[in-house]
């Protein structure tokens, strides 16, 4: 398959990925989907999907775990809506759902046979997913699905956040990249006062992901 031709069917992979996702769970709302893929060793490409919902679950876990928000002058208990803000664009392992495209193994053997030829390599596969996630704006099956609620499209390794918001800040309208900025700074913003406490702070901070990207 040629590369301009990979990138139409990848196209037609993500709208069907997000109506199945809908289907499969109705309850959900999606704010979030990016791919998730890797050149290197055996190429492999799938979809990982933010919601609402699943938001709010992974935001009552660190609850339980005993996060607090600690202030100039006050420590308190933290707020699902703080925590929720922190974890809004955190790693897809904290939280998205794992899915995967329609026809995967198709999607695999098409990307492996032009990374094999030298076509995909390196900065050169973020390149062109990011490409193909901006593409999407033009696609009118895309922008009926856009009617159903708007999803925030990027591209991510799966190791680090900054990934997923410098590819997003490309593939979305200029309104939406606004937006997801200005979340992501409030997420910076809170991420130094939201704390673990007690006797097993040390341990809760060790295991927690690092939204830094560092």
């Amino acid at each position: 398959m040629e590369r301009a031709a990979f990138a139409d069917e990848l196209c037609r992979q993500i709208v069907a990925d997000l109506r199945r996702f809908r289907e499969a769970h109705p309850k959900e709302t999606v704010y979030g989907y990016g791919l998730l893929g890797e050149p290197g060793g055996e190429p492999y490409l799938a979809s990982v999907v933010a919601t609402e919902e699943g938001l709010q679950r992974v935001a009552a876990k660190y609850q339980k775990l005993g996060y607090r928000y600690k202030g100039f002058v006050e420590e308190r208990a933290a707020t699902a809506g703080e925590l929720a803000t922190w974890l809004r664009w955190a790693n897809p392992d904290d939280g998205w759902y794992f899915w995967g495209l329609p026809d995967h193994k198709r999607v695999r053997a098409a990307l492996t046979a032009l990374v094999d030829a030298g076509g995909l390599g390196g900065e050169e596969f973020e390149e062109f997913c990011t490409d193909v996630l901006a593409s999407l704006q033009t696609v009118p099956e895309w922008r009926e699905e856009m009617t159903r609620g708007l999803v925030v499209l990027g591209f991510t390794y799966g190791s680090d956040p900054r990934d997923f918001l410098r590819t997003a800040t490309r593939a979305n309208p200029y309104p939406v990249v606004r937006r997801l900025w200005r979340e992501q700074w409030k997420a910076s913003e809170l991420r130094p006062r939201l704390v673990p406490s007690g006797a097993r702070a040390a341990e809760l901070d060790s295991a927690a992901p690092d939204r830094s990207g560092k």
